[in-house]
């Protein structure tokens, strides 16, 4: 299974960002993605929802492809109905699957109030 690679989309981001010689300031303003956010990409500290990836893959010129990388699928789903973890994988595919909830709530919270500060 293909996943987003933060470590690629860094590394990408910087590269494409440094080769068309744009700040961070210039491609934040160009993706509509604050420049704050445009340096976490790059440290590999944020992941970008799905409209500002592909803003980044237009405005820097990669593909999706490009920022893959090949994981063995798990199988979360045991896991869940059983209500415990066995193994120390276990935990670290748990913690994971938290974090990934965790993120998308936060985005959702904040396409809210983007919505409503769009709409007053």
């Amino acid at each position: 299974m293909n996943i987003i690679s933060q470590e690629k989309l860094s590394s990408l981001v910087k590269k494409q960002r440094e080769v068309k010689r744009i700040t961070q300031e210039e491609l934040g303003k160009t993706t509509g993605i604050n420049r704050l956010l445009i340096g976490r990409i790059e440290k590999a500290s944020f992941l970008p929802s799905i409209p500002q990836l592909d803003s980044l893959m237009q405005t820097l010129d990669f593909s999706f492809e490009d920022i893959c990388t090949e994981q063995e699928p798990s199988d979360l789903s045991s896991l869940f109905l059983r209500g415990h973890v066995d193994t120390p994988e276990e935990k670290v595919q748990l913690n994971q699957m938290k974090n990934l909830i965790t993120a998308l709530k936060r985005q959702l919270v904040l396409r809210d109030l983007h919505s409503e500060e769009i709409h007053v």
